[in-house]
């Protein structure tokens, strides 16, 4: 009898033993560290090199306020140039030589040519282009690049004018001076006079855009999906 009562308190503890085993909750699975990923932030978009830009607008400026000097300067030189010479042969002026039929002559040719470039300083002026400033400013850089090729084509023909022209007038004065009154002297002083003041006209003419072309271009780096490029933006 007590070997039974034995064997059923045993069986009776082992089983109340394997009921609270059971009841405990099993521990749970430690979770896993995350795998990191790279992620790239979008890229800005390409700017534009505005202080680039600012000095191109700044040098058409200054062209366009040295355009105007020079039309004005010229227009008043040459109309000085043409009274002197006018008045001179009304008062028979020639210091140091006896005053001529040909000095007549050579003084009203002389007239004649600066009133010429004085009329074509006012009937083609050289003039610049204005680029007026948008809200932003990358929107400027082709106007401005294209005002600087007007420009540059308006002072290769403002140039080429002013030399072919004067060069014409110089010859067909002296050349007249010669053959109607073969006054040699009067023909090469007023050949080397109207060179002179050509020259100085041409030396002083602007002529930045003509001489050093102007483009504006950016370069800026631009992430791509198989690695990193450069984007190349102007005008050409």
């Amino acid at each position: 009898m007590r070997v039974v009562v034995v064997s059923v308190l045993a069986a009776l503890a082992l089983s109340t033993a394997t009921a609270d085993a059971q009841l405990e909750p099993a521990p749970l699975p430690t979770p896993a560290a995350p795998t990191p990923r790279l992620t790239l932030a979008p890229s800005p978009p390409p700017s534009c090199a505005v202080a680039a830009i600012e000095a191109d607008r700044a040098a058409l400026d200054r062209e366009r306020r040295a355009a105007s000097t020079w039309n004005t300067a010229w227009v008043i030189t040459y109309a000085a140039f043409t009274g002197i010479q006018i008045g001179a042969a009304l008062v028979e002026f020639s210091p140091g030589n006896e005053f001529t039929d040909a000095t007549r002559d050579s003084l009203y040719i002389g007239a004649g040519k600066a009133a010429i470039g004085s009329l074509s300083r006012l009937i083609l002026p050289l003039r610049v282009p204005q680029v007026t400033r948008s809200a932003d400013p990358c929107d400027d850089a082709p106007a401005l690049a294209r005002a600087h090729r007007i420009a540059a084509r308006k002072q290769r023909n403002a140039f080429w004018l002013q030399l072919g022209g004067g060069a014409a007038l110089h010859l067909v004065g002296g050349g007249y001076l010669v053959v109607h009154h073969d006054a040699w002297r009067e023909a090469v002083t007023s050949l080397a006079l109207g060179a002179v003041i050509s020259t100085i006209t041409l030396y002083t003419e602007p002529k930045t855009s003509w001489r050093h072309p102007r483009g504006t271009v950016t370069v800026t780096p631009m992430p791509t999906s198989s690695g990193a490029g450069l984007s190349v933006v102007g005008s050409f």
